[in-house]
């Protein structure tokens, strides 16, 4: 692949706010809200913002009581700006997503080094409808923008990490872990991919330090040691049992599509280009697991489980895109991204009454489609996929890659 240019970084600073506006106007202009009684998680956090602004500890259900960070920001701006609870996680989660694309466009240059498909893989990011940023114009009383922030942070160091790793790097690590906690738990899958970071060390020294980030979970402790949790029926491993009898192959194959979009492919079309990354970074490689296996495992919001492993996942896929146009395929190029920006409903309002283009319950989740529903999106997936495989195996490759 081709070196990136020195002034491409001072083109991105322009591009990437740019970007990221003109999306977010868009949202804002055609993207109506959730409705009050589908925001089920949302409305434990509000709960909780209110108890923090009158001076009380926060109150609810457990797991959900534990994620005081957005709650107690979305409260200090609200009361700062003289504005509703509602108002305040909304801008805190605006923030949230921009400052995550911006990341994300930061952890690619190491990976991807030509510009115009870095800024191509961002547009990818943000339009994503379960994206942190894209995602709060529907829903904006939860906790992922900013748990998205800091997740992005702990990649950039696991590179840093695999550059060079020391006591230092793993400090700042545990401490991301630890912030990140207090926003939401699965922050700790960057610590746990810190651990399987290469070169593998010959000491226990060497280890001890790779475990050093997994001490940022002790933050849970403090939380849990200050918030009242109410009773509820919720045990996890009924939870984990039931959704695994529930939870079909279908539904699994479908939630995929939904969060990554048809270009998904390209990473089997490419399998070898594939298992070489995922046995060069093994430390990507479980980051990925661990929301696969928390998607499956977990409750409905599948596809709000799976959209944390988008950063690696998008990543992986622009190195074909950008093979592709750095080898002069300039319409193959525009073709699998455009496949990409109609199969994600780039300018298509998330919910409403438009069915089938997204679900009146509550946004589209694989599990909640009736059988013929599934059937009618896979079939229509699996003809985008094999327009992508056509096009990427006709398509110009680089040498340089």
């Amino acid at each position: 692949m081709t070196r990136a240019r020195p002034h491409d970084t001072a083109r991105e600073w322009l591009w990437i706010p740019a970007v990221i506006l003109a999306l977010g106007a868009v949202f804002a202009l055609l993207q109506p809200p959730v409705k009050p009684d589908l925001a089920h998680d949302g409305s434990y956090y509000l709960l909780m913002a209110e108890q923090m602004q009158e001076g009380r500890a926060p109150e609810t259900i457990s797991p959900f009581v534990l994620r005081v960070g957005t709650p107690w920001l979305a409260g200090v701006v609200a009361r700062a700006a003289g504005a509703s609870i509602s108002n305040g996680f909304f801008a805190v989660n605006v923030l949230a997503g921009a400052l995550t694309a911006w990341l994300f466009s930061v952890w690619l240059r190491p990976h991807i080094p030509d510009f115009i498909t870095r800024v191509t893989l961002v547009v990818l990011f943000v339009v994503l409808p379960y994206s942190p940023f894209r995602f709060t114009f529907y829903y904006p009383t939860l906790t992922d923008s900013v748990a998205m922030l800091f997740l992005l942070m702990g990649l950039i160091l696991l590179d840093r990490m695999s550059a060079r790793l020391d006591a230092a790097r793993a400090i700042l690590m545990a401490l991301i872990v630890a912030v990140g906690c207090v926003f939401r738990e699965l922050v700790l899958a960057v610590a746990i991919a810190a651990v399987f970071v290469r070169p593998w060390p010959a000491t226990a020294a060497a280890w001890l330090v790779r475990a050093v980030p997994l001490l940022g979970i002790t933050t849970i402790a403090v939380v849990r040691s200050w918030v009242v949790i109410t009773p509820s029926r919720y045990e996890p491993a009924e939870e984990v049992w039931r959704w695994l009898e529930w939870k079909t192959l279908s539904m699994m194959v479908l939630a995929v599509l939904f969060v990554f979009g048809p270009l998904i492919v390209v990473l089997g079309q490419r399998w070898r280009s594939t298992w070489t990354a995922a046995i060069a970074r093994p430390d990507l490689t479980v980051f990925v697991a661990i929301f696969a296996a928390a998607g499956w495992l977990g409750a409905s919001d599948t596809e709000r489980i799976f959209v944390f492993a988008t950063p690696v996942v998008l990543m992986q896929i622009g190195k074909t895109l950008a093979d592709i146009r750095v080898a002069r395929g300039y319409q193959a190029f525009g073709m699998l991204v455009a496949l990409q920006l109609v199969a994600c409903r780039a300018l298509w309002p998330i919910g409403g009454p438009l069915l089938p283009l997204f679900s009146e319950h509550f946004s589209y989740f694989s599990v909640w489609l009736d059988q013929w529903w599934r059937m009618f999106f896979l079939v229509i997936y699996a003809v985008a996929a094999a327009l992508i495989i056509a096009i990427v195996r006709s398509a110009p490759r680089s040498e340089a890659i």
